[in-house]
C-alpha cells in the first residue's frame, strides 16, 4: 500500500503573516496601522507506506522515498527503509503512482535491463539436476583442484 496525502505544516506565524494588522511608528511621528500580506504556510506531502515485514503503516517524508521505473518493460517499483524494523522494502507499483510520487518530491531512477538478458544463449539449457551436479563436484577439493588445472593449461 502506498498513498500520499498533503500535510499542512506551519511555521510560528508573527502577527503581520497572520495577516494581522501592526503599528507602526517611530519617536515623535503618529503610529500607523498597516495590513500586511505574507503567506508562511509549508505544504509538505507525507507518503503513508506499509512495511511488508511488520505490517507498519508509516508516514514518510519524499526524501526517505526512492522509486523507479525500467525502460525496457516500463516495471515501476519504489523502496524505503521502515522506521519500525530498519528493512528496506521494495514494492511494485503502477507508473501512475510513480509519477504522482515525483511531484510529491520523490527521486525517480531509470535502469535498464541487464544486457545479457538479451544476449543469445548457445547450448544446452541448465537444468536442476546440472546444478545439483556441480554443487557436488563443488563440494569435492580434489574435483575442484583438478577443474582450476585443466583451465590453466
Amino acid at each position: 500500500m502506498c498513498s500520499v496525502e498533503a500535510v499542512e505544516c506551519s511555521k510560528s506565524l508573527s502577527r503581520s503573516a497572520r495577516g494581522e494588522r501592526t503599528k507602526f511608528g517611530h519617536a515623535g511621528h503618529s503610529t500607523h496601522l498597516c495590513h500586511t500580506r505574507a503567506v508562511d504556510f509549508v505544504y509538505m506531502a507525507k507518503i503513508l507506506v506499509t512495511c511488508s515485514s511488520c505490517n507498519e503503516d508509516i508516514p514518510l517524508a519524499p526524501e526517505q522515498v526512492c522509486s523507479r521505473i525500467c525502460t525496457n518493460n516500463g516495471q515501476a517499483e519504489y523502496r524505503f527503509t521502515c522506521t519500525s524494523c530498519d528493512v528496506i522494502v521494495l514494492k511494485s507499483t503502477t507508473s501512475r503512482m510513480v509519477e504522482t510520487l515525483e511531484a510529491a518530491g520523490v527521486e525517480v531512477e531509470m535502469w535498464n535491463l541487464p544486457a545479457e538478458l538479451f544476449e543469445h544463449r548457445q547450448g544446452p539449457t541448465l537444468t536442476h539436476e546440472d546444478l545439483l551436479d556441480f554443487h557436488i563436484q563443488l563440494s569435492d577439493d580434489t574435483e575442484v583442484a583438478e577443474a582450476i588445472e585443466q583451465l590453466v593449461n
